[in-house]
């Protein structure tokens, strides 16, 4: 049986205008691929240019 994490290798978003907090959830995020946004042009440009699934 995998003990293998279903993030692993999942593209997430993440938004927030505090680098603490996103540092904080990107390292809680190992298994995934982290894109960072701390304001709303960058995570609009992520948007546009990425899928990312809505949980």
């Amino acid at each position: 049986m995998s003990s293998e994490s279903p993030l692993k290798d999942k593209l997430v978003l993440v938004v927030d205008y505090e680098p603490d907090v996103l540092e904080t959830v990107e390292e809680g995020l190992d298994m995934c691929l982290v894109h960072k946004a701390d304001n709303y042009n960058t995570a609009l440009q992520y948007l546009l240019s990425y899928t990312y699934m809505i949980l």
